[in-house]
C-alpha cells in the first residue's frame, strides 16, 4: 500500500489503507513479511504481524507464484489463524497456466485456506475478483 521494493522486509510497521465503495468499506492492514526473528527488530516486526492477525476478519496470505509452495505452506500453517484466509497468488503473469493450477490445487485443500485467488497487479488481472 505504501512501499514497492524488491528488497525484502521493507515494511517494518503495520500500514493501514482504506478502500471505500458505495456498498462497503475495507480496511487493509499491510504487515511486515513473516520471518523467523533473528534480532530485536525482527521480534518487533513479528509482534506487529501477530497483533494484526488477531484483529483481522479475513487474512490475505500473499505468495509469489515463483516461490516455493511448501515453504509458504509451512509459514501459513504456523500462523494458527482464527480468521478465514484467502491465499493470493501474485505475479501470475510470469507463470504458466500449469504452474498456476498446481499452486491452486496445492493450497485449496489446506485447512487455513478458504479460497485461492490469482492476481497480476502489473497487468491488473484478478484484482477485481480479489476485492
Amino acid at each position: 500500500m505504501a512501499i514497492v521494493s524488491p528488497k525484502v522486509q521493507t515494511t517494518r510497521h503495520r500500514i493501514k489503507g482504506i478502500l471505500n465503495d458505495k456498498d462497503y468499506q475495507v480496511i487493509f492492514s499491510d504487515t511486515p513479511g513473516i520471518i523467523e526473528p533473528k534480532y530485536k527488530l525482527h521480534e518487533k516486526m513479528m509482534q506487529a504481524v501477530k497483533s494484526s492477525l488477531e484483529d483481522a476478519d479475513v487474512a490475505l496470505l500473499l505468495v509469489d507464484i515463483k516461490d516455493e509452495l511448501e515453504q509458504a505452506n509451512e509459514i501459513f500453517s504456523s500462523l494458527s489463524l482464527k480468521a478465514p484466509a484467502i491465499v493470493v497468488l501474485t505475479k501470475t503473469d510470469l507463470a504458466t497456466k500449469e504452474a498456476i493450477q498446481k499452486a491452486i490445487s496445492f493450497f485449496s485443500d489446506k485447512k487455513y485456506c478458504k479460497k485461492v485467488v490469482e492476481i497480476s497487479a502489473l497487468k491488473n488481472l484478478g484484482v477485481d475478483e480479489l476485492l
